[in-house]
């Protein structure tokens, strides 16, 4: 019986430091993801300054 606790225990050690695994390669993923996110939205937020800066050099212009 001891021998069976001893052994259903390092099967969840076993179990745990997978999901340890899997959950830190999550976060590289989302982390690897969410710079991509942020340079994209830097990128969107720099066009659209650029657009309302070429529309307000027409509107002035006219």
């Amino acid at each position: 019986m001891f021998a069976g606790y001893i052994a259903l225990c390092t099967g969840y050690i076993r179990f745990d430091t997978f999901h340890i695994a899997l959950c830190t390669g999550y976060i590289r993923f989302d982390t690897f993801h969410m710079t991509g996110y942020i340079i994209l939205c830097m990128g969107y937020i720099a066009l659209c300054t650029g657009y309302i800066a070429f529309d307000t050099f027409h509107i002035v212009d006219t």
